[in-house]
């Protein structure tokens, strides 16, 4: 259908009330509940090998740290269009239980 979410973090220093409105009706803003992820970042194109080592480095973290995953990995992707493919950064996500 053409749909897609795009999501961005925002400073603490922000809220719901100060951040600016949307000027496109298509946009909305939400405020999502705190979590804790896991992220291990890659610099380059987007590749199946970078994002398999970005997941094997958040497993090795996971399990060393006694960490529980709760979801299943994401990727992210932070360049514009225009930047080249080589200088691309990304990250892989995995969000984890809280700290106990």
């Amino acid at each position: 259908d053409g749909l897609y979410s795009v999501h961005f973090m925002m400073p603490s220093i922000w809220t719901m009330e100060t951040l600016p409105a949307p000027v496109d009706d298509r946009v909305s803003l939400q405020q999502v509940p705190e979590r804790y992820v896991v992220v291990a970042g890659f610099t380059g194109p987007k590749e199946m090998a970078s994002i398999d080592a970005a997941e094997r480095r958040i497993d090795a973290l996971v399990a060393s740290n006694g960490y529980h995953p709760t979801g299943s990995f994401t990727l992210a992707g932070y360049s514009a269009p225009n930047v080249p493919d080589p200088q691309k950064k990304w990250e892989v996500h995995l969000e984890v239980a809280a700290p106990e």
